[in-house]
């Protein structure tokens, strides 16, 4: 007669016994591995030993606590065999049925790189990772006329950040296109980058001008200037210029300055 509905997804299999030779000592290998001292029965000379305190089972490994002599009517019944098991249905595994720590590599073994998608939080990146990086650059012309350190004139230059950890670090380094009309005298120029409420860097001197009596000649150059600051939450980076005398121009004839902000996971 046919099987009317569903297959079942349970399985069964018979109880099976195991004799085994004492000899003389405490370690036995069993053949077939098991969860717990509770799916076998132990017997001795036929008195039936108790889980767990006449002996204890790892897998296939059977350690009895008092010592087996050859003599011994010694033999094992596996009792777990004989209990049905049941295939979970689809999507039935959930978080709270796996042990915390039971996922190893070694049961992920190797993963496809198909499979490594969505987002890795912060957090967890190593440190020295950047996290984000940020760039801006501007080109209109600016003339500095500021000869006070503190409160040089702004260039234009800007960059605003968000940190994303209040424990990171932020690398920032700004390239300052400069031009300046040659003096008489021997000058040079500065620069200040200011967060909205205070000078976190100066560079003074950042370019020196050595000009001969009468020179008028047009100098340009970029300058660098790279510092490590710690995020204080949204914050706006501004480059500010201030020279010794006379004037020089920021981003002369459109050529660009760059700032360039680097969250760093500490």
């Amino acid at each position: 007669m046919g099987y009317v509905g569903n297959q079942t997804t349970n399985a069964y299999t018979s109880i099976t016994k195991q004799d085994i030779t004492g000899n003389g000592g405490t370690a036995y290998t069993l053949d077939h591995a098991v969860a717990n001292a509770n799916e076998i029965e132990v017997f001795v000379n036929n008195v039936r030993q108790e889980p767990a305190v006449a002996y204890t089972v790892s897998g296939t490994a059977l350690t009895m606590t008092g010592n087996v002599a050859a003599s011994d009517d010694f033999y094992v019944v596996f009792q777990g065999k004989a209990v049905g098991t049941v295939v979970p249905p689809d999507d039935s595994v959930t978080t709270a049925r796996i042990v915390d720590g039971a996922v190893t590599n070694v049961k992920v073994d190797t993963v496809a790189a198909t499979k490594l998608t969505g987002t890795i939080d912060d957090a967890r990146m190593p440190v020295g990772s950047v996290v984000q990086t940020l760039f801006n650059s501007y080109t209109t012309e600016t003339s500095v006329t500021s000869t006070t350190k503190g409160s040089g004139t702004e260039t234009g230059l800007e960059i605003t950040v968000t940190p994303k950890s209040s424990s990171n670090k932020l690398l920032i380094q700004a390239n300052v296109a400069i031009a300046d009309i040659a003096y008489t005298t021997d000058s040079w120029v500065s620069f200040e980058i200011h967060d909205g409420s205070s000078i976190v860097y100066t560079e003074e001197q950042a370019a020196y001008y050595h000009n001969a009596p009468g020179d008028e000649s047009f100098r340009t150059r970029a300058t660098i200037l790279t510092l490590i600051d710690a995020p204080l939450g949204t914050t706006t980076y501004k480059v500010r210029g201030f020279r010794n005398s006379g004037s020089f121009k920021a981003q002369r004839d459109g050529n660009p300055s760059h700032i360039v902000i680097q969250e760093i996971q500490q």
